[in-house]
Formats: structure tokens, sequence, C-alpha cells
């Protein structure tokens, strides 16, 4: 299934940095990323110096991650926090407002007379919203 999407998404809007991609082209931000680790070890040319940053970001991010569950407190995932790095704004907002109210909901889920019930249709929605987005980005690439 994904190839021949992928080719849609290609022909229909084009993707940042490739060849030919227009002024609407798609963010491949994965992508780029490991292009650009990939040339870089392969070249030499690589960044160590920043490459070792991150991984001590992430011992750091795991440490302090570990220190709050102990506690008790908040946790600060690891992966939540190198997606807000990593990812650009315009996918992070809706990530975090969706985060907001699927923690509301689920606080009102658990009030209702089947909780269990309520928040298996909550991530059920979620989902269905998720799914739903991304057939309609491809059916707007084969309209394109």
């Amino acid at each position: 299934i994904i190839p021949p999407v992928l080719n849609v998404l290609n022909s229909g809007m084009g993707f940042v940095g490739v060849p030919g991609a227009g002024p609407n082209a798609l963010a491949a931000p994965q992508a780029g990323l490991i292009s650009a680790l990939a040339k870089g070890v392969l070249s030499g040319d690589a960044n160590w110096r920043m490459l070792g940053y991150g991984v001590a970001a992430g011992v750091v991010l795991i440490a302090l991650d570990e220190a709050l569950g102990r506690l008790k407190l908040l946790r600060l995932p690891p992966l939540g926090v190198a997606l807000g790095i990593y990812l650009p704004m315009s996918v992070i907002l809706p990530t975090v407002l969706g985060s907001v109210i699927g923690w509301f909901y689920d606080r009102w889920a658990r009030t209702t007379a089947n909780p269990e019930v309520a928040e298996r249709m909550g991530t059920l929605t979620a989902t269905g919203l998720i799914v739903g987005e991304s057939l309609w980005g491809v059916l707007f690439a084969l309209i394109v």
C-alpha cells in the first residue's frame, strides 16, 4: 500500500527537497533527517559533536524521566520531548491539543456508568479522526 500512496502524493504535491517539488510540497522531516544522517556518515562529514549533544540530551531526559517516575510526579517521556524538538510546530500544536482534549475526556469518562466503554470509544474516535485525515490527504493528492 505504501509505495503507491507515496507515488500519488509525490506526483500530486511533491515533497520538500525533492527536485521539481512545487511551492505546496509536503514536508517530509523524517526522510530529510535520515537522508542527512546517511549522507553525513557515508561521506564522513557528519557533525559528530551535534550527534553527541543529542545522545547526551537523550541520556539526561531518560534519567530525568526515571527520577520523576520514582518521585510519583509528572513523567517526562524522552520520545515526547524529542518529537517536540524534531517535528514542526504545525504538527506539534495539534498533537498537544489532542492530548489535552484526551486528558479531559478520560477524566470525564471515568465518571460515567461504564468507564471502560467510554474510554474505548474515545480512543476509537480519535483513531478514526487520524485515519480519516490521512485518507483525505491521499484522496486530495489523487484529485490534484
